[in-house]
């Protein structure tokens, strides 16, 4: 949040949020909010998000309100519009099912990029699963599933190249909940298929998305790491080139294997100042960088990464940046 300019108007404030199941539940609430102020609070499935000012000197002016999942994957990120991270390759592609409860609930909700509606299946049935068309064989190497009420408790993910083909298995999983994700293969593919083989009663689904991360434009690659760099654990990334004005910046490590590879991400300017605070985890392997050191020609922007040693040594992780907002 950003009361900009003009002083510090905002006296008191309150941020809620509305789950997916149309409650608003208040998240955080403080005093002051300054020309910049980010708030912590535990995890919550939302659908929207309310700034509410309660006490307040003039009218304030708010330039920025933003919402981020820092810990683990996020769930939610192709729900954002103009400042989407990484991109579904399913949103609005055909998709249907084994069944459907009625209208109101049809398969095509699914995948719609909007997490108030959802596919839900009829009372008494043993069989589910639904499907999307990708339309044309693509590259996926990442799912986000949305469900109702963790009812789930076994259930597979299928791709076919064509109607009528059998379907190959890419992954198998147990229960979802409200915010699974799982990053595998790549896998190409046309057709992919949600399959639920146990469940304690009828599923119901508000988003399952597809991502093809591996496809995403705009990333400078930076370099990969060698040997002795992954033994010692750990390295610096000369950013200069790339991080060269103040603003949000994306950083992307491939081939760190999954789980807590890496334990730490920090800015350095110029060698002798560690910015903890202007890195933040939005999901395994992505970070956001908030450059807002004013920069000139001679000014060093460096990355430190501290990361575990038992790293895949059969080939070297690369490091990869991008401008979040172009």
């Amino acid at each position: 949040m950003e009361d900009y300019r003009y002083g510090e108007r905002i006296r008191k404030y309150v941020v809620e949020v509305k789950d997916v199941n149309g409650n608003w539940v208040e998240v955080n609430k403080g005093e002051s909010v300054g020309c910049k102020r980010i708030v912590m609070f535990d995890t919550i499935g939302a659908v929207q998000m309310s700034l509410r000012i309660t006490e307040n000197v003039g009218v304030p002016l708010v330039r920025l309100f933003e919402a981020y999942y820092v810990e683990g994957d996020n769930k939610f990120l192709q729900f954002a519009e103009d400042k989407v991270l990484v991109k579904s390759v399913s949103t609005g592609k055909p998709a249907k099912a084994s069944e459907y409860h009625s209208k109101p609930y049809s398969p095509n909700y699914i995948n719609d990029g909007n997490p108030s509606t959802r596919w839900a299946t009829n009372v008494g049935s043993d069989q589910w699963w639904v499907e999307i068309d990708l339309e044309e064989v693509t590259e996926v190497d990442q799912v986000s599933i949305v469900e109702g009420w963790g009812r789930i408790q076994d259930f597979k993910i299928e791709c076919s190249n064509s109607e009528g083909d059998e379907w190959t298995t890419v992954f198998k999983g147990t229960t979802v909940g409200a915010n699974y994700s799982r990053k595998f293969g790549p896998v190409e593919a046309r057709y992919f298929r949600l399959n639920i083989l146990k469940s304690t009663e009828e599923p119901t689904i508000w988003e399952w998305q597809l991502y093809s991360t591996n496809k995403t434009e705009g990333w400078h690659r930076c370099r990969s790491l060698k040997p002795d760099e992954i033994k010692k654990g750990e390295c610096f990334i000369d950013a200069s080139d790339l991080i060269t004005t103040p603003g949000q910046y994306l950083l992307r490590l491939d081939g760190f294997g999954e789980g807590n590879s890496v334990k730490k991400v920090s800015l350095l300017y110029n060698d002798d100042a560690v910015m903890d605070a202007m890195v933040t985890r939005f999901a395994p392997g992505l970070y956001n960088i908030n450059h807002t050191a004013a920069t000139t020609k001679d000014y060093k922007v460096r990355i430190r990464l501290e990361f575990t040693t038992n790293i895949d040594g059969r080939h070297e992780p690369e490091v990869f940046i991008k401008r979040a907002y172009e």
